[in-house]
């Protein structure tokens, strides 16, 4: 078989009969060549014989000949100059199916090879200079740029001895007429002739002009993006005019060149847009990475702006709504400075100037020329000597959209403001917003930070007892245990002085063997329980006599051997620790009241709302100095002890009761309660904690009854707050239904108490005690349904005995136990609703205590009492009195009287 060789001229021959195939083969080199490497297409063969195999059919040719061998396919860039043949009209479709030569068709590869390397814009301007002046042997060519908006030419690159205009409008000179028609224009005979001729621009310096080429390059999208201009060509040395061929050469290499003029910008681009996202991000980590002050954020700000778009300076001003005013945060910050000009603040009414403009209109201004523009105010400039070109002006958003300030940018160093500058900085001005917002509120939690600390200082100085009251206290003997019964069930703590509680208190620590065991100093003990006290609220029932009951239930439950054996000692010092502590700051409404009123608390916990405040309340105190009782402990202890102190207090929340009792009482009732499993002690625990919160139902029914009363007074309270909320009010808590109490109380015991008493003394039998007694109270309050009418206190002296007692319980007085309390405000409730002296009779001990001088004597006599249980000498013979009406039996059900 005949071997070929493999020629320029047959290739070029080929390329131009079949378009499409040359294409896809151009493809395939440019796009190894971008990876390194050698074309190798799936057609299983190299380049080289794919083309031979195209360009002479089924005959295999051999490359050969030193002087024939071509030179490889030249990689085109990353879409050659075929691709752009598709996009241009129908005058130019035809371009590279015209009669290129073969030497012209290797020239314009070899351009293409060039080309492809070439990614900076002056480069390739350079490259295409030097092509045009090597083809044509020319010494002055010319390549000018096009600014579509301005209609403007700009001289690309000219050389040292040019000296005409660098800047053309359209229809001015050869290129600008060219420009104009989008033709290329040839001229071989006197071109000074040619209208629009200039000669320092179109003719070549210190020669005479006999010939010149004009040549327009539009890319595919039809967008004149140049204009090429080729001044006397020369054979050698001899001139020589512009052919037929050479102006097809021309069409197509203005192809070409408009491709890869295109393409260089798009890379040109991309680059300038990374360049951006990383300034852009390295702004975003700088802002939020150092959260400093305000002023700090914003130099920082306003230097990275002006890096960004380079130009000269940049300013930031914030928008001051109080006094419609504009202020400069930074103010002239360059790249090179690290701070701002100093001329001090300046501050202009916010509709002043162009960035008053900006401000007050959200237009984004981008002036060519600041002094033509009346709006700008030359008195800065004026000031610093500063001459001001031109200016982009923005505003600056927050998150709600809301202007906050302005950012301007003055001077672009490569000329005016493009509208690629425009969007990059709308984006770097949506992270303007964001730091400044983010900084602002960073300053703003500070502050609050520093203002907490500050509440909490004094909070902590005001909630503590004070050291006097804690020197006495130490001074006096602790209270034995036995005085009062304090570890068995019956112990009646109604009947326990409110002032001996703390002692009391005390002891019980002492008993629980905590004191000795993590030697806690005796007077950090006494002050700690005094502050404890101190920071119960003064509430009819969840007060800190509650606090105590509960602690007394507890203290003689754990006390029983099997508990004291089985519950270590760290686990019973925090159950006390915890029962002390489990109301702390009670307010005397419930977890459904606080999120029913959107009270702050209900947005700090979204669950068991009040029992973690509590907890927070126990922790303050733990950690005041002169309080910290728990100083001596290992770090295990500690942290052991605080976990179930707050298990423990999140446990009296009766809704995370009733999802736990199933667990225990299944335990009990299978006889699989392990002592050694943790998580089965601290279900024990919790079900300890819940039986010593209602306790109340287990004590003797003389006191348990009184109590229960009590209760209810203070779910009055919460009911008549809803009431006049214009809130539905639940039979517990509405003082019309307080002849239903009994039967409150039966479905109290039966759903809440009843089980787990039950199943605590199924559990550990020393426990059964307790159930025993609630199920006597029970079998009372049975027989309380349906002849209860409810308690109430009488009045004398309407208007003024409620002014009196309204006056003592808003005083700051001695702090009234809950019977004292419920007497008063249940006697101001019955004023109130208009019941008369004479229609009422005293019916319970528990108000007798509080107004059995009110109802006999008259209101001066009332006032002199009221003002008696304010002094401290007379306060103790008013506790006996208190506990002597405690001991008296209850008035014959008859002879009570409804509120309502």
């Amino acid at each position: 078989m005949a071997h070929q060789i493999l020629d320029k001229a047959a290739v070029a021959a080929w390329a131009q009969a079949h378009p499409q195939e040359f294409q896809d083969i151009a493809m395939e080199v440019a796009s190894a060549s971008a990876q390194g490497g050698r074309a190798q297409p799936s057609h299983g063969m190299s380049t080289r014989r794919r083309i031979s195999r195209l360009v002479y059919g089924d005959q295999r040719m051999e490359l050969g000949g030193k002087d024939t061998t071509p030179s490889p396919l030249t990689p085109l860039r990353v879409q050659s100059a075929v691709n752009a043949k598709k996009k241009l009209d129908s005058s130019s479709a035809g371009i590279l199916n015209e009669d290129l030569t073969p030497d012209q068709t290797a020239s314009l590869l070899g351009v293409i090879g060039r080309m492809a390397s070439t990614f900076d814009e002056h480069e390739l301007h350079s490259q295409i200079l030097h092509d045009l002046s090597t083809f044509f042997s020319s010494g002055h060519c010319l390549l000018f740029t096009v600014n579509e908006q301005e209609k403007l030419l700009q001289l690309s690159n000219p050389k040292a001895t040019y000296n005409g205009p660098t800047s053309l409008e359209f229809g001015q000179g050869l290129a600008g007429h060219v420009a104009d028609t989008r033709k290329l224009l040839i001229s071989n005979h006197l071109p000074q002739n040619v209208q629009g001729f200039i000669e320092q621009l179109d003719a070549e310096p210190e020669t005479s002009t006999h010939n010149l080429a004009v040549i327009p390059v539009i890319n595919p999208n039809q967008e004149l993006v140049a204009v090429l201009q080729v001044v006397n060509k020369f054979n050698g040395s001899t001139p020589s005019k512009f052919t037929k061929e050479d102006e097809v050469f021309l069409k197509a290499y203005a192809c070409t060149i408009a491709q890869t003029l295109e393409h260089v910008r798009l890379i040109d681009a991309a680059v300038r847009e990374c360049r951006s996202i990383n300034i852009l991000l390295g702004l975003a980590r700088n802002i939020f990475q150092d959260l400093g002050s305000l002023e700090q954020v914003v130099q920082k700000i306003i230097r990275d702006a002006a890096t960004l778009v380079d130009c000269e300076r940049c300013s930031l001003f914030m928008l001051d709504n109080i006094r419609s005013e504009l202020h400069s945060a930074a103010f002239d910050v360059s790249p090179e400075e690290a701070d701002a000009v100093g001329i001090g603040e300046i501050r202009f009414p916010k509709d002043k100037g162009i960035a008053g403009h900006v401000a007050s209109t959200g237009l984004t201004l981008n002036i060519t020329d600041a002094y033509s523009d009346a709006r700008f105010n030359q008195e800065v400039d004026q000031k610093t000597g500063f001459v001001t070109r031109n200016i982009l002006c923005m505003p600056i958003y927050n998150r709600e959209k809301e202007i906050i300030g302005v950012a301007q940018l003055v001077n672009k160093r490569s000329g005016p403001f493009t509208t690629d500058d425009e969007r990059l900085f709308e984006a770097f001005a949506i992270f303007c917003g964001l730091g400044i917002q983010a900084v602002k509120l960073h300053e703003e939690t500070q502050r609050s930070a520093n203002r907490a600390k500050v509440v909490m200082e004094v909070l902590s100085y005001h909630s503590q007892a004070s050291e006097h009251d804690a020197q006495i206290l130490a001074k006096q003997p602790v209270t034995p245990l036995s005085k009062y019964k304090l570890d068995k069930f019956d112990c009646n703590t109604m009947s326990i002085h409110v002032d001996e509680t703390v002692s009391c208190a005390i002891s019980m620590l002492h008993g629980l063997g905590a004191v000795d065991e993590y030697h806690i100093p005796h007077l950090n003990l006494c002050r700690y329980v005094l502050s404890v006290q101190k920071n119960y609220r003064r509430v009819t029932y969840h007060n800190w006599r509650h606090a105590f009951s509960v602690t007394q239930c507890m203290f003689a439950m754990i006390s029983t051997p099997e508990c004291r054996s089985k519950l270590p000692l760290i686990r019973r010092l925090a159950l006390i620790l915890a029962c002390l502590s489990h109301d702390l700051d009670h307010r005397g409404t419930n977890n459904a009241f606080q999120k029913s009123t959107n009270h702050a608390l209900s947005q700090l916990y979204s669950t068991s709302t009040m029992e973690h405040h509590h907890f927070d309340q126990c922790l303050m105190i733990l950690n005041t100095e002169g309080n910290n009782i728990l100083n001596n402990l290992s770090m295990t202890d500690y942290k052991a002890l605080i976990h179930h102190l707050e298990t423990a207090i999140l446990a009296t929340d009766l809704a995370s009761y009733l999802k736990t009792r199933t667990e225990y009482f299944e335990l009990v009732e299978t006889n699989t309660f392990d002592w050694d499993n943790e998580a089965h002690i601290t279900l024990f625990c919790n079900m300890l904690m819940t039986a010593a919160d209602i306790s109340a139902i287990t004590r003797p029914w003389d006191v348990q009854h009184k109590v229960a009363e009590i209760v209810y007074a203070e779910f009055y309270e919460q009911g008549d707050l809803e009431r006049k909320e214009g809130a539905d009010v639940v039979p517990l808590m509405d003082r019309a239904k307080v002849t239903e109490l009994p039967k409150l109380q039966l479905g109290f015991i039966d759903f809440i108490c009843k089980p787990v008493y039950e199943n605590l003394g199924m559990h550990v039998p020393q426990l059964n005690p307790l159930f025993e007694t609630v199920m006597v109270n029970r079998a009372k309050w049975e027989s309380w349904q349906g002849s209860y009418k409810g308690f109430c206190s009488a009045s004398a002296s309407a208007a003024s005995l409620v002014n009196a007692i309204d006056h003592q319980l808003g005083s700051g007085g001695t702090q009234f136990d809950g019977i004292a309390t419920a007497g008063f405000k249940t006697t101001k409730h019955l004023i109130q609703h208009n019941v008369a002296p004479s229609q009422t009779s005293i019916k319970s001990p528990l108000v007798h205590n509080a107004a059995t001088s009110t109802f006999t004597k008259s209101l001066a006599q009332v006032q002199g009492t009221l003002k008696m249980q304010t002094e401290p000498a007379k306060l103790s013979a008013e506790r006996s009195k208190t506990k002597l009406m405690l001991q008296q039996p209850p008035l014959p059900r008859s002879k009570a009287c409804t509120i309502m």
